[in-house]
């Protein structure tokens, strides 16, 4: 009895969950049909405006918005009526106050470093820069080398009788004004003084070929001026020593400031014999056109 009631209640059970399965499976085959078909509900719900992409219209409004709103939403957080217009309040007075702006921090979140300020100097007065003259170098003309002139004598000497003239006339000393000390100040120099002597058998000075000359050093461009006798003669006689003092002047020419010139003396006898001695250098501080 107990054998064939047991398998009952098994077959029992075992129908009723395939007739369970089958309704479950039809049920989900509706619903998907009906959830993929279009819904007149969903259709109700969408909006019949067109999409407007269009600018807003200028002049439009804001409207206001009352601080009141945040006690009704705390309120509707749960908090009671009293500490949410407390709190609202608050926030009320927290937006009266000016909003500071946020200062960069770096990756680890260490204050940001604030430069401590330091005095600005005080400008200086820049002076005013003065005009430079520029200055033009000026062409050295090139001097031609004058010719020694021939000039007959002013005083003629006795010609001696007998002897032949074998001594070179001698330049003894020379006195320039300004003596030649350096610098140069003026264009034209005086000589106060060139002594000569010729010793016997002299047969005497040509005294138109008594010179003081001058050249720019190291060119070799003398420039003679001829000497004028102020005193001298034959000591005893035809033939005899012969000492005399000359005396003139001579202007430079061609040379600027900076450049140095050579002084010197020549002189001949009345054979031909001559004497050439330095009186002196100098360094112009001027320019002598």
């Amino acid at each position: 009895m107990n054998g064939p009631s047991g398998r009952g209640w098994w077959m029992g059970a075992l129908g009723l969950f395939a007739a369970l399965l089958v309704l479950w499976v039809a049920a989900a085959v509706r619903l998907s049909a009906a959830a993929a078909a279009p819904s007149d509900l969903m259709t109700s719900l969408r909006s019949r405006l067109t999409a407007n992409y269009a600018p807003d219209p200028g002049g439009s409004t804001v409207r206001s918005l009352r601080l009141t709103i945040f006690q009704e939403v705390l309120q509707d957080l749960g908090m009671s009526s009293e500490a949410a217009a407390g709190q609202s309040q608050e926030m009320a007075e927290q937006m009266k106050s000016p909003v500071p702006t946020a200062t960069a921090r770096d990756f680890v979140g260490a204050k940001p470093f604030t430069p401590t300020p330091t005095a600005t100097p005080v400008p200086t007065e820049t002076p005013i820069p003065t005009a430079t003259p520029t200055n033009t170098p000026k062409p050295r003309p090139t001097r031609t080398k004058t010719p020694e002139p021939t000039v007959p004598p002013v005083v003629p000497t006795d010609t001696p009788v007998g002897g032949v003239d074998t001594t070179d006339p001698n330049i003894c000393c020379t006195a320039l004004n300004p003596a030649p000390t350096g610098s140069l100040g003026v264009c034209t120099i005086d000589v106060v003084d060139l002594e000569v002597e010729d010793l016997a058998f002299s047969s005497g000075m040509d005294l138109g070929r008594i010179y003081i000359k001058y050249e720019k050093a190291g060119m070799g461009n003398w420039q003679p001026t001829n000497l004028s006798m102020t005193s001298g003669g034959f000591v005893a006689g035809p033939g005899s020593d012969w000492r005399g003092h000359f005396a003139g002047s001579f202007t430079i020419h061609g040379l600027v400031a900076g450049d140095s010139i050579n002084v010197a003396g020549k002189v001949y006898d009345n054979v031909g014999r001559l004497d050439h001695k330095s009186a002196g250098s100098y360094t112009l501080a001027v320019d002598c056109p």
